[in-house]
């Protein structure tokens, strides 16, 4: 069936296979590679997020863990613990110092969790931070337990719809002697307001969401997942949303950060545009070396033939033998052609050998008819000859009787 179509179908059935194949084959890489290659780049952006928000959530424990400790290892605040002198408010429990550690609120706690005294200020503003029974409570058990352990506390809490970071440690001496006499706890509220401007800063778009608030952004399953591994990602094939779960004190649940990542196929094929270059250079040399072997088959290779079957006929110069080639209907119609050609030459050669017999017959025929002429021709020239010889001497004879007479 293939050989009784025409060139003309076969280039175009090679041009529309060239273009399939390059088009399931950039769907392939689009679906299989591109898309996986999306999925993943998301997924690392996400992690990447996450923990550039986990690592600023424990840069800011760290900086007020660093103030806690000059604080709490001090020989004035050690004393402070016994007679609350007013002088050591007056130089360090005052609106600049909050400022200058970025702190809200310092709490001294006795070795039984009971507030000995207190102060705070909102370390932007300068207005007074108050704190709620509520918290203050929280405070006092957490002091207690840090005191009975012997430990140090640093990490978030909630209380109400609020987030603060937290970190205490016991009251020792300037040489970190004892015995403890208390804990120091200071807070640093997390601001919702200053989100925008942390999120210019980091370049990544976040959202705090507490706990208690958990069903408004993921479903049962999402929420066991998140519990367990404290990390979850709900990849879509437009944007990425990944969560990670910060613990409080006492290692419950306390707030969610999310961070969603929209990635755009731009974005992929520029990472990714290497690979993309590679496949199809790959798909076109395949094409090309496709079109290469079709040409050489079905085109390229019978004209050669072709060529070759000619130039031996021409050379032997036999124009009875015939060309005999396989290939597509065109080439076929050429062969077939030229086989007509040479018909019709070899027939016109035989009837120039039949024209040259009859020649060469009337020639003989002709040579035949002058031998014969010229042997007439010279037959009549010597009886034209003798006769007038025999002329002459009738005339010499004539005189001769003449004379004859006249002398008589």
């Amino acid at each position: 069936m293939i050989n009784t179509m025409s060139l003309r179908v076969k280039v175009f059935l090679l041009i529309l296979f060239l273009n399939l194949t390059a088009v399931l084959a950039l769907n392939y890489v689009s679906k299989n590679i591109l898309v996986v290659q999306l999925d993943q780049y998301k997924e690392k952006q996400l992690e990447r997020n996450l923990r550039v928000l986990k690592k600023h959530t424990e840069e800011q424990i760290s900086s007020i863990d660093n103030s806690v400790r000059d604080y709490a290892y001090w020989d004035d605040t050690y004393n402070f613990m016994f007679d609350l002198n007013p002088e050591y408010v007056e130089s360090n429990l005052v609106k600049q110092t909050f400022a200058n550690i970025q702190v809200d609120y310092m709490g001294f706690f006795d070795a039984l969790g009971k507030m000995r005294y207190s102060a705070g200020y909102n370390h932007e503003t300068g207005e007074k931070f108050e704190i709620t029974p509520e918290l203050a409570n929280a405070l006092g058990e957490i002091s207690f337990t840090i005191y009975s352990e012997g430990t140090n506390g640093a990490g978030v809490i909630t209380s109400g719809k609020k987030v603060y970071y937290i970190v205490s440690r016991p009251i020792l001496k300037s040489d970190k002697t004892g015995p403890a006499v208390g804990t120091l706890m200071m807070l640093k509220e997390f601001d919702y307001e200053a989100q925008q401007g942390l999120k210019d800063l980091l370049q990544m778009n976040f959202e705090i969401t507490l706990y208690s608030d958990v069903d408004k952004i993921l479903n049962k399953a999402q929420t066991a997942t998140l519990l367990d591994r404290n990390f979850e990602i709900n990849n879509k094939p437009e944007s990425a949303i990944g969560y990670i779960l910060i613990n409080d004190l006492e290692n419950k649940p306390a707030f969610i950060i999310s961070s969603s990542e929209d990635v755009t196929l731009i974005t992929v094929i520029s990472r990714y545009r290497r690979y993309i270059n590679i496949i199809s250079l790959a798909i076109f040399l395949f094409n090309l070396i496709l079109a290469v072997v079709f040409m050489e088959k079905n085109l390229l290779g019978p004209l050669r033939h072709l060529v070759s079957e000619v130039d031996r006929i021409r050379t032997r110069k036999v124009a009875s033998q015939r060309i005999v080639i396989k290939g597509d209907k065109e080439l076929k119609e050429l062969a077939t052609n030229i086989n007509s050609m040479l018909d019709t030459l070899d027939s016109f050669d035989k009837k120039l050998v039949d024209v040259n017999k009859e020649m060469e017959s009337k020639a003989t025929e002709l040579e035949a008819n002058a031998k014969e002429l010229e042997r007439l021709n010279k037959h009549m020239v010597g009886r034209e000859l003798r006769m007038a010889e025999l002329k002459e001497q009738l005339e010499e004879l004539e005189f001769k009787l003449k004379q004859k007479e006249d002398a008589i």
